[in-house]
């Protein structure tokens, strides 16, 4: 009798066909990765934003008629719309604390606002400036901005 062997196979004929587990084991990974950062994320939460539109004012809007400037230079000198009005030793501003009350004496006069800008350069002294706006708050005066740097034309 003849034997009957099996013919040898080499590694081009052996096909392993498609192999799901590897893939399975992938999107499983891919899974669990995004899981994790879901959770490490930050929900987004509600503005309160309005938006500009067209508005109509139910009484008419009075914008500021007059408009100073209080300049506080590096040296400590004050000026009052480009007139100098305190020197740097002057640590009460009381020819300053005058103007501004008689500016506001006649804005109340006339029911004008006014718009008050201190001007300090970026060297000035903070105390400086608190100087000022104390001048400010004594002479009864509030709408008050500020502008750090050189002045505006």
């Amino acid at each position: 009798m003849r034997s009957m062997k099996k013919p040898l196979t080499t590694a081009m004929d052996i096909s392993p066909g498609f192999q799901i587990a590897p893939m399975i084991d992938v999107v499983f990974v891919i899974m669990l990765f995004f899981m994790a950062m879901a959770s490490a994320m930050k929900a987004e939460q509600r503005l309160g934003l309005r938006l500009p539109g067209i508005v109509t004012p139910d009484s008419k809007v009075k914008m500021p008629a007059s408009e100073v400037s209080i300049h506080v230079d590096e040296a400590g000198e004050i000026s009052l719309n480009d007139g100098p009005l305190a020197d740097p030793d002057d640590r009460r501003l009381q020819a300053l604390e005058n103007a501004l009350q008689r500016l506001h004496q006649q804005s109340t006069m006339l029911e004008d606002k006014i718009l008050i800008t201190v001007n300090a350069e970026p060297q000035a002294s903070y105390q400086r400036v608190i100087e000022v706006l104390g001048v400010l708050n004594r002479a009864g005066l509030s709408n008050v901005t500020f502008s750090s740097g050189e002045e505006s034309p």
